[in-house]
C-alpha cells in the first residue's frame, strides 16, 4: 500500500507508525510503500503499524537499490547493507536499535576502506551503548561480520552464508557477480 492511503504518527526514533485511520488507533499491517516523483522510493513490511522485517530504499533520481536493513519495531537490527551505484557493496553492518556495532566499508571497486567493530567502552558517535551490551554477542554469533567480508572481499558479494543473504544489482563488470 502506498503511504498516501495511510496516517503517520511519529515514532520519535527514524520512522512513522502507520495507522488505517485518521485518528491513529487501528494500527496497519501489510506491505508498505513510498514514492517520490512517480519513483519508488522505499518499501518495507509493516506489522502493527511498526516495520518488521527488510526495508528497501532506492535512489530517488536513478531507481537504483541503495540499502537494505532488518528492522525490528522500527528499528534497525541485525544485517544492513548500503550499495553503491554500479551494484557493488558500500558498505555491510551489524545493528541493534538503529546503532551499528560493526561494519565494513568499501569502494566502488570493492576494496575494503574502513572496519570497525565495538569494543569497550561502548560508545558510538558520543552515545553511550550500554544499553545494548548485553545484545550484542548473540547478534555477533548470528551475523559474523568478519566471514561476510571475507566473502565480499573475495567474490564481490556473501556467498551461502548467514540469513538473509540480499541482493546485489547487476554490476558493470564482466564476472557477473
Amino acid at each position: 500500500m502506498n503511504t498516501k492511503n495511510l496516517y503517520e504518527k511519529d515514532d520519535y526514533d527514524i520512522y512513522s507508525i502507520y495507522y488505517t485511520d485518521k485518528e491513529c488507533t487501528q494500527p496497519y499491517t501489510g506491505h508498505v510503500e513510498e514514492y517520490w516523483n512517480g519513483r519508488l522510493s522505499w518499501e518495507e513490511d509493516v506489522v502493527n503499524g511498526f516495520g518488521e522485517g527488510l526495508r528497501k530504499e532506492y535512489d530517488d533520481i536513478y531507481g537504483m537499490l541503495e540499502s537494505v536493513k532488518e528492522m525490528r519495531h522500527n528499528k534497525i537490527n541485525g544485517l544492513g547493507f548500503e550499495y553503491h551505484r554500479n551494484g557493488r557493496i558500500a558498505s555491510i553492518s551489524i545493528n541493534i536499535d538503529n546503532l551499528p556495532i560493526d561494519y565494513c566499508s568499501y569502494d566502488e571497486t570493492g576494496k575494503l576502506t574502513e572496519e570497525f567493530y565495538l569494543s569497550e567502552p561502548f560508545y558510538i558517535l558520543g552515545i553511550d551503548t550500554s544499553r545494548i551490551k548485553e545484545k550484542i554477542p548473540a547478534m555477533r554469533e548470528k551475523y559474523n561480520l568478519k566471514k561476510l567480508n571475507e566473502e565480499i572481499l573475495k567474490y564481490g558479494k556473501p556467498m551461502e552464508y548467514g540469513m538473509p543473504i540480499y541482493p546485489i544489482q547487476c554490476l558493470d563488470d564482466e564476472k557477473g557477480v
